[in-house]
């Protein structure tokens, strides 16, 4: 499954590349056209829900790495086959919801 992310931050790539999990998932880091320094989008070729879990897992994480600083986190975008999940609060319920969004069976347009 493909899975793109947008974050409105930096350091996502490396912070995903020191995961114990998802440094073994495939993750490309790609340019925002038009928008140097706006932000990262990473896209990520997962093998099953629970890598994609293990995914969202680790970008909420570094996420919350953020917590500290004077900014407000910095909001997160999760697509995969049109569907879109965005997240601007710390809420735990988060993952599951997030995993159930993308997981839905999409209809043929």
């Amino acid at each position: 499954m493909r899975v793109v992310v947008s974050v409105d931050g930096e350091g996502l790539v490396p912070w995903l590349a020191e995961d114990p999990v998802t440094r073994e998932a495939d993750i490309v880091p790609a340019a925002r056209a038009g928008e140097m320094g706006a932000g990262e989008i990473v896209h990520a070729l997962l093998q099953d829900t629970a890598s994609l879990g293990s995914l969202v897992v680790a970008v909420l994480a570094w996420r919350d790495s953020h917590r500290g600083g004077r900014q407000p986190l910095p909001e997160v975008r999760f697509e995969r086959e049109g569907a879109v999940v965005t997240v601007t609060a710390g809420d735990p319920a988060d993952v599951e919801r997030i995993v159930q969004a993308l997981n839905e069976p999409r209809s043929a347009p």
